[in-house]
């Protein structure tokens, strides 16, 4: 049955391919004769185009000298038409009569012979008529109507005397020559005169071309013939091959419909056949599937791509992910092979098994196997696996880069401990019998304190193995010394911050007094001199508290042009106080130095760390027979190699402050860690670690470098190198003296609010002496209140920051939104990154640190006054 409906298909395309065949050929045979017809009339109007282009040259030519003169003889009779044209008529020396050939003229007798030689008859046309042989027939007049409307020309096959003819007239345009003849009819240079027709004949070309045409139809019969040959006997071939494929179809079909392996074919990956195992496996129905791109199967495009590498093999094998109808994922081992391999466009067989079970098999022990891993790749302790024969089964990394390396395969009390035998611990723990020990013991290896903690577990049949994990607690006690060293040092800090603020109270009122005495009292008195020196012992005790104020991390950083040899004079006192009698202390500067931008209390800080560090190491140092610390500045020029030896550093001209001493040296381990924070080689309870530590801190964050060079036995000499300002000179970089306290006066109003009562009543007593009205008060409540009471609008707020029940700040916003125009003036002597850093607290320029001088505060107030 189902081969005698395969014949009777074949019938039906055998006879639809003859039909075909017969038709495409009918279709070449009217294509070749269009074709033959399309050629001849391009061949005629390639014929009259060039006939019209020869014609006008030979006109253009004439047209361009004038005319021609020709011997008058039979044909050739003066022109009747240049009558008004001079000379038209001449005679040759020897005789001859010649007579003048206008370009019309002239062309006419060339397209005589032209018609005669060649059959092509040219004519000359206008609507505006000179001579009658150039009038125009219904054809020409309708093309030079058509010239007239803007076309260049026109070409047309139509009949002259019973014959065909192609007909193609070209505008001919008015030069400037031809208005010799031609400017009576009204002309003028580049108007279309009339066109130019060539009337080439057809019939020639036609009887000319004719054995072409046939040979052509008769190599299309024979072309036709050999098909209609060849699909007969095609098809007879055919119909033996479709018996055979039949039969091996059915076989095949047999085969993969009771296969337990999903099976199929694709063409350019689109699927052709499938069999029911594969519908099974998918979930698609055969009609589902059948036509469409493999790609819908795939659960991401990518994979989709990564499969098309086995189109290029003649066999392959991959593993691959298929999305079900149902969305669920299951993995497969895809096979394929060329059905043709000579042509690859045949299509592929494909087989697939369904290996999602073995896969999730693989997964969950890949992903146990990950989590372990993972989990002790995270420890960051050592830690193994010990075999019940001692021997190492595994070392995470952080065991590996403890002893070197991966020690697996040897025994745990070599590998881990360096011992040669047993543990002597693990003896104890055997006897115990426990799951979960922990114990702290000394590892021979290194010396170190660890606590080590060991796990028994086992894995069904197989032995147990001990899970060993070692948590280094030697830096444990350090670190809690650390921590109640910092927690001390805070504590001091906090003091000496709170010391230093009440200090900065009463220096307030102590250097307002001594100024006051001095507006007072004459200047050769020996009251002033007093009043001087109570002023100067002010000042110096400022500096102490800047000092103590820095050390507490209560200070605003506020880096200036500071004189290095200045700062140094300064210091002199201090230093030798600090190292006492026994050492000498030799200070050197040159005379060329610049000024560096740095806090001054921070340089003050650098200097007495290293000076500090230095006559420790002296008086530590039994052997040394000098004890002298030197301190020298110079400039120093830092090159590009420089700043590549030694990274932090930059090039360019820097001030070099050197500080050296002949203390007991210092070993290259111990050099290596002297800038460590709480790194310190003195004894227990004489060194916080923290001193060099800072002073590294300081120097990175002035953009300056510093370089330590020591031996053991030879002393230690710290270089710092500090970038320089080439701006200024030393001159402009020191202070500038004080203008008279005459100069800030004033009889606006200012509210005073300061809790302390000494400060605020010298405060108060400096600004009326001033000629300023004063409104003083304790809080910044009462402030308000004394406000309200009065009725006065201040014209400014001095204020301090920290004070009880209102703050400054708070004072300062409730009175900015009484007062939108007055000026805000803020002073305190504890000054933290806490103040400093809020946004209510203004720029330096509305902030006057406490103690402050008398002439600073009235020149302060008079600048925002006057602004």
């Amino acid at each position: 049955m189902v081969n005698l409906k395969k014949v009777k298909n074949l019938r039906k395309v055998r006879l639809f391919l003859l039909l075909l065949w017969t038709v495409v050929m009918l279709g070449l045979v009217l294509y070749g004769i269009s074709l033959h017809r399309r050629n001849i009339r391009g061949i005629a109007r390639t014929i009259a185009i060039s006939s019209i282009k020869n014609d006008l040259a030979y006109r253009y030519w004439a047209a361009q000298c004038g005319g021609v003169y020709v011997p008058l003889k039979t044909g050739i009779e003066p022109n009747p038409y240049l009558e008004n044209i001079e000379n038209r008529d001449v005679e040759t020396l020897t005789g001859m009569k010649l007579t003048l050939v206008n370009p019309a003229y002239m062309v006419r007798l060339v397209r005589e012979l032209a018609e005669h030689t060649f059959r092509v008859k040219i004519h000359i046309t206008s609507l505006k008529l000179l001579r009658p042989e150039n009038r125009p027939d219904a054809w020409e007049k309708a093309a030079l109507q058509g010239l007239t409307a803007g076309k260049t020309d026109v070409s047309e096959i139509t009949g002259i005397s019973g014959k065909p003819y192609l007909r193609t007239m070209h505008r001919l345009l008015v030069r400037k020559k031809c208005l010799k003849c031609h400017a009576q009819q009204g002309y003028k240079a580049g108007d279309i005169r009339g066109g130019i027709t060539a009337n080439v004949p057809l019939q020639p070309l036609r009887e000319a071309l004719a054995p072409q045409l046939y040979w052509q139809l008769l190599i299309y019969l024979v072309i036709y013939l050999i098909g209609i040959v060849g699909i007969v006997f095609s098809f007879k071939t055919l119909g033996k091959d479709v018996f055979r494929i039949d039969r091996q179809n059915r076989w095949l079909r047999a085969i993969s419909s009771s296969s337990f392996i999903a099976i199929g074919m694709a063409v350019n990956r689109v699927i052709k056949e499938v069999n029911d195992y594969f519908c099974e496996m998918s979930g698609y129905d055969r009609a589902e599937v059948l036509g469409k791109n493999t790609a819908f199967l795939y659960p991401d495009p990518k994979e989709f791509e990564k499969v098309a590498e086995l189109y290029t093999q003649e066999k392959g094998m991959k593993e691959i992910r298929l999305r079900r109808k149902d969305g669920k994922i299951i993995h497969l081992l895809l096979a394929t092979m060329f059905l043709d391999a000579e042509n690859k466009s045949e299509g592929i067989l494909f087989m697939a098994v369904d290996i999602s079970a073995r896969k999730a098999a693989e997964r969950r022990l890949e992903l146990s196997e990950l989590k372990f891993r993972g989990m002790m790749e995270a420890i960051s302790d050592p830690v193994y696996i010990g075999a019940p024969g001692r021997e190492i089964e595994y070392m995470n990394p952080a065991m590996i880069a403890r002893i070197g390396r991966d020690a697996a395969g040897e025994v745990c009390h070599f590998a881990v401990h360096g011992l040669k035998s047993q543990c002597p611990w693990c003896e104890e723990l055997n006897s115990l019998k426990r799951n979960n020990l922990k114990i702290t013991v000394k590892s021979p290896l290194d010396e170190r304190d660890y606590l080590i903690s060991f796990s028994n577990f086992a894995s069904g049949k197989y032995p147990e193995s001990k899970l060993v994990i070692l948590k280094d607690v030697t830096d444990l006690e350090e670190a809690q010394l650390q921590l109640r060293q910092s927690q001390k040092m805070e504590a001091i800090g906090t003091l000496a911050g709170g010391v230093a603020h009440d200090f900065n109270n009463i220096l307030t009122v102590i250097r307002g007094h001594a100024e006051m005495g001095l507006m007072q009292v004459a200047a050769d008195s020996r009251e002033f001199i007093d009043f001087t020196a109570i002023e100067q012992a002010s000042a110096r005790a400022k500096s102490l508290t800047s000092q103590l104020l820095a050390f507490s991390r209560k200070q605003r950083i506020r880096p200036q042009l500071i004189m290095i040899d200045k700062a140094l004079s300064d210091l002199n006192k201090m230093l030798r106080r600090l190292i006492g009698e026994d050492i000498t202390l030799n200070t050197s500067w040159s005379g060329d130095l610049l000024p560096i931008f740095v806090d001054p209390g921070q340089l003050d800080q650098v200097i007495i760390n290293l000076v500090i560090n230095a006559v420790d190491a002296i008086r530590s140092n039994d052997n040394a027979s000098v004890k002298l610390i030197t301190i020298s500045v110079s400039m120093v020029i830092l090159d590009d190699s420089f700043a590549l030896k030694y990274p932090g550093s930059s090039a360019g001209k820097h001030l070099l402050l050197e500080i050296s001493d002949t203390g007991k040296g210092m070993s290259p381990e111990i050099m290596e860690r002297i800038f460590e924070p709480f790194y310190t080689t003195k004894e227990q309870g004489k060194g916080t670690g923290l001193g060099l530590s800072t002073v590294y801190g300081i120097v990175k964050q002035n953009n300056g470098y510093i370089d330590v060079s020591s031996e053991l036995g030879q002393g230690a000499s710290f270089k710092i190198y500090w970038p320089v300002n080439e701006e200024l000179s030393e001159a402009e970089a020191g202070d500038n003296a004080p203008d008279p306290l005459s100069s800030f006066h004033g009889d606006e109003t200012i509210l005073l609010v300061e809790d302390e009562v000494s400060v605020r009543v010298i405060t108060q007593k400096s600004l009326r002496i001033a000629g300023y009205n004063v409104i003083a008060a304790e809080n910044g409540a009462a402030a308000l209140e004394k406000l309200e009471e009065t009725g006065l609008r201040p014209d400014l707020l001095f204020t301090d920051v920290v004070m009880p029940k209102m703050n400054g700040r708070e004072l300062a916003e409730k009175i900015s939104t009484l007062y939108p125009e007055v000026e805000i003036l803020f002073t305190s002597g504890y000054f933290d990154n806490d103040i400093w850093d809020d946004s209510s607290i203004p720029a330096q320029s509305r902030f006057l640190e406490k103690p402050y001088e008398q002439y600073k505060l009235l020149k302060k107030i008079r600048e925002l006054l006057d602004e």
